[in-house]
């Protein structure tokens, strides 16, 4: 019996330490993929604005042939000035803009009959809200934009398919992060059993060896016993052991 909470024991902190390298690795894969993924959608958002500043700035120069010099630099001005605006969106903001689209989907006064996923996504958001968590948000918006969500949310404009096109680039990362995590489970306990356990031939030979040990290990039981009630029984009779 010692032995077996010893094995057990060693077993449950061998099982424990392989799960938290599963989740180390999970995480960094997640933390590096979506630093690629920030940065790339950083550079699009750059050269949008970029292109868009340069075709402000050519219709002003455009402008400016007609309404002479000084109305010229005032138009640019008021360009660039909008441009910067549209660009400069604190992470307060964005947690508030997220946490409202959020509060629209889940809230349980709006929607009294949620599923149990659905409520603990709420609750999640509530947290990351609290904490301003901004990324924390964003994963939940886009489990929340991956499900059956209503018509609606993407509305078809410039805008609603931008969003689209943000979302199919978000699930793309989502779905290599759960291919990488479906080769790393294959590669652990327990699913290395997967392909004993359709051993139907293998299995049934381990179960008839477990079961011999288990009616050995009876069998000593009931001997120790038979042993222990006649010791009993001597002393009670005041004879020697």
């Amino acid at each position: 019996e010692a032995q077996a909470k010893e094995e057990n024991k060693e077993y449950e902190e061998d099982l424990n330490r392989k799960a938290e390298e599963a989740r180390s690795f999970k995480k960094k894969w997640e933390e590096s993929q979506w630093s690629k993924h920030d940065r790339q959608e950083k550079e699009t958002r750059e050269k949008e604005n970029q292109e868009k500043k340069e075709k402000s700035d050519a219709q002003s120069n455009a402008s400016d042939s007609s309404k002479g010099d000084n109305s010229g630099d005032t138009g640019r001005t008021g360009a660039s000035e909008d441009e910067e605006n549209r660009k400069k969106e604190t992470v307060s903001e964005k947690i508030k803009r997220l946490y409202r689209k959020i509060v629209k989907r889940l809230h349980p006064d709006v929607h009294p009959n949620l599923t149990e996923h659905e409520k603990e996504l709420w609750n999640r958001a509530v947290k990351a809200q609290q904490e301003g968590d901004l990324g924390a948000l964003e994963r939940i918006w886009d489990e929340l934009s991956g499900m059956d969500a209503p018509e609606d949310v993407y509305d078809d404009s410039q805008e609603g398919r931008q969003q689209l096109r943000e979302l199919l680039e978000k699930l793309k990362i989502r779905l290599q992060l759960l291919e990488l995590e479906i080769e790393h489970i294959k590669t652990e306990f327990p699913y290395k059993l997967k392909s004993f356990l359709e051993d139907l031939v293998a299995v049934e030979e381990v179960r008839r060896g477990i079961q011999s040990k288990i009616d050995h290990v009876r069998e000593m039981i009931r001997q120790l016993e038979a042993f222990i009630q006649e010791l009993r029984e001597k002393l009670q009779k005041g004879e020697r052991l």
